[in-house]
C-alpha cells in the first residue's frame, strides 16, 4: 500500500494533531470540572443534639462563589447569604408538616482599600473580617449551638427531623442585577437541603 507523500502526508499529520488537541481539551475540561465539583456548595457536617430539654444544631455549610458572583463582589456588589434550618414532622399524608423554621442572614462585602472581606450577621450586627474569601465564606457557614425547638413541644408519637440549607439570596441583590441573576445559573448558589432525624 502506498504511503501518502507531499501535501497529503502533511494533511494527515495536521488531522492527527487536531484530533490530539481536541482530546487534550476534553481531558483538561474534565479535570477542571472535577476540581470545581470538589468545591460545590454543600452542607458538609450536620449534628443535632439535646441539652436541657432543647434541641441545638451544629453545621458546616460550605459555600463557594462562581466567577460571575466573585466578580460582582469585587466590583462593589454586596451579597446576602441565608443559612436556614427547619424542623419537620414526618407525615406521608401531609408533605409540608413544618414545625419550626429558623434563619440567619449574613451580608458579605469586599473593601478594596483594606483588601478585606467583611461579614456582618444581620440579626445581631456582629462583624467579622478576613483576608481571604474562603475564610469569610467559612465564617458564614459555621453554625454552632443554634437553638431550635424545645423537646416538650414535640409529640412523642411522631417522628421529626431537622434539615439545613445555605444559599445566596437573589432577592436581596440590587433590582437591575436581580433580573440578570434569576436567569443565569451561575448566580444560583445553594447547598440544597441536608437532613437528620431528631432523637
Amino acid at each position: 500500500m502506498e504511503q501518502p507523500v507531499g501535501p497529503a502526508r502533511r494533511t494527515a499529520r495536521a488531522r492527527s494533531f487536531e484530533v490530539y488537541a481536541r482530546l487534550m481539551i476534553v481531558v483538561l475540561g474534565c479535570l477542571a470540572i472535577v476540581g470545581v465539583a470538589g468545591q460545590e456548595p454543600a452542607v458538609r457536617h450536620l449534628r443535632v443534639y439535646l441539652e436541657q430539654g432543647r434541641y441545638y444544631v451544629d453545621a458546616d455549610v460550605q459555600l463557594a462563589l462562581t466567577p460571575a458572583v466573585r466578580e460582582a463582589l469585587h466590583n462593589g456588589i454586596g451579597l446576602v447569604f441565608e443559612v436556614r434550618a427547619e424542623v419537620k414532622r414526618e407525615n406521608i399524608m401531609v408533605p409540608d408538616s413544618l414545625v419550626g423554621k429558623y434563619r440567619r442572614r449574613y451580608w458579605l462585602e469586599y473593601r478594596p482599600l483594606l483588601e478585606r472581606y467583611v461579614v456582618t450577621e444581620l440579626g445581631s450586627g456582629a462583624v467579622h473580617t478576613d483576608l481571604r474569601l474562603r475564610d469569610a465564606l467559612a465564617a458564614i457557614g459555621r453554625v454552632r449551638r443554634w437553638s431550635l425547638v424545645e423537646k416538650d413541644k414535640l409529640d412523642p408519637r411522631h417522628t421529626y427531623y431537622v434539615r439545613v440549607r445555605g444559599e445566596l439570596l437573589l432577592s436581596e441583590l440590587p433590582l437591575p442585577l436581580q433580573l440578570h441573576a434569576y436567569v443565569r445559573p451561575s448566580w444560583w448558589i445553594s447547598t440544597g437541603w441536608r437532613e437528620v432525624p431528631l432523637r
